[in-house]
């Protein structure tokens, strides 16, 4: 049996505890609206336009895609009436409101209400009245006077996790510099060894030995044999940088 007003005309359509805003295409569960939109909604309202008729797959697949729509039609379709069903909980066993004939379509077979265009329905029943509406029945529940106050729960202190953490981390760091002190002086060094550059001081010929630096580190003293032929060594000083060497 279905409403006074015909189902393809009205607004809102009631089964169950669901209704449908066809307007909005907006579905409700007692009132609360569903995640659910799309095409899904599209097949469900084509559904509720004839219930208790039989709705092909061929007429589906016109109503939501055109004739040059390229998409794997028969998956989406199934898909759709999956998302369909899990919202109903529904079965396609037992059905309680989409019944699938096997190769040729679907039907619904809930009983519908279409709700008449004005009359308070499930999605706005609890906004009659307008937003200063109060119950008659429980007026004194409502009344700022009687209503208990309720006090929102302290914030926790995140300062003073951050302070405990910070202050943690400089006492593990303290306790572990002892030990990694060295290790860490040990890679510095390694590693200035590591850009250094061997740069030869002299490029006399012959034999030059005894290099002995100046207390300031600028110059060089050293024994050299070059002008003798190997007949023996003369002291030489050379500043560091510079040519030639002094006798």
């Amino acid at each position: 049996m279905w409403g006074a007003v015909p189902v393809p005309t009205a607004q809102r359509i009631r089964f169950g505890a669901f209704e449908l805003d066809r307007q909005t295409a907006e579905l409700y569960k007692d009132g609360v609206k569903l995640k659910l939109q799309g095409q899904p909604i599209a097949v469900l309202a084509l559904l509720l336009e004839r219930p208790g008729e039989l709705v092909t797959r061929e007429e589906i697949r016109k109503h939501l895609w055109p004739e040059d729509t390229f998409i794997d039609f028969e998956n989406s379709l199934n898909t759709h009436i999956k998302k369909l069903r899990q919202v109903f909980d529904d079965d396609a066993e037992t059905p309680r409101y989409i019944e699938t004939l096997p190769r040729r379509g679907y039907r619904f077979i809930a009983q519908v209400e279409a709700i008449p265009n004005g009359s308070a329905g499930v999605a706005d029943a609890g906004n009659a009245g307008g937003p200063n509406a109060v119950d008659s029945a429980t007026p004194a529940a409502r009344s700022p006077e009687t209503e208990p106050s309720v006090t929102p729960p302290p914030k926790p202190c995140r300062w003073k996790y951050c302070v405990a953490i910070l202050v943690g981390c400089g006492l593990l760091g303290g306790l572990l510099y002892p030990f990694a002190a060295p290790r860490i002086a040990r890679l510095i060094r390694l590693y200035q060894l590591q850009q250094l550059t061997v740069v030869p001081l002299t490029a006399l010929p012959g034999s030059v030995a005894s290099p002995t630096f100046s207390p300031d580190g600028s110059q060089i003293a050293f024994a050299w044999d070059g002008e003798n032929n190997g007949a023996g060594y003369d002291l030489y000083v050379k500043v560091i940088g510079r040519e030639p060497s002094h006798r």
